[in-house]
């Protein structure tokens, strides 16, 4: 025999925010910023109060987060970096420019490197010895999973400089 709930609350655990008084929780529509832990506590009388948390995963195509103008000082090395979150992670994340695409390694002036972190993964386009075209250029750093794909275009600015 199941027993008699009193009290059930289900909460948002980073937020401990209350989103619902009853022995369940639906959510609609659920888009991926729904991702997260989730509480649910319930009090039985004379029992006593238990809780549970549960992790919600939510699957989506990459989403993409930087920022769209960067800063570099011409003649030393400059980064561009690209932030991505997505469930599941990119399968593939590439840097393109002019005529240029680069998903790992180096070409000629041109190195990326990719890390994954709690929050996601940093996709970095190094530049070695900057020159003034490299301040005129677009770089698009696009990711790719199972769900689709996002791209940031993102250009870089001199440091300190009047253009």
């Amino acid at each position: 025999m199941d027993p008699e709930v009193d009290e059930a609350k289900l909460a948002d655990a980073a937020q401990g925010e209350v989103l619902s008084n009853e022995n369940k929780l639906t959510l609609k529509s659920v888009r991926q910023e729904d991702a997260g832990k989730y509480v649910c506590r319930a009090v039985v009388p004379r029992v006593g109060a238990g809780e549970r948390e549960v992790t919600l995963t939510v699957n989506g195509p990459p989403i993409i987060s930087s920022t769209q103008t960067q800063h570099a000082l011409h003649g030393q090395k400059g980064q561009i970096k690209c932030f991505i979150r997505s469930t599941p992670p990119p399968d593939r994340i590439a840097w393109s420019w002019k005529e240029n695409v680069l998903e790992s390694g180096t070409s000629g002036r041109y190195t990326v490197e990719t890390v994954s972190t709690d929050e996601g993964v940093i996709s970095t386009l190094t530049i070695s010895n900057i020159v003034r075209a490299d301040f005129q250029t677009i770089y698009n750093c696009t990711a790719w999973n199972s769900f689709g794909s996002d791209t940031e275009i993102i250009r870089l600015k001199e440091q300190g400089g009047h253009r």
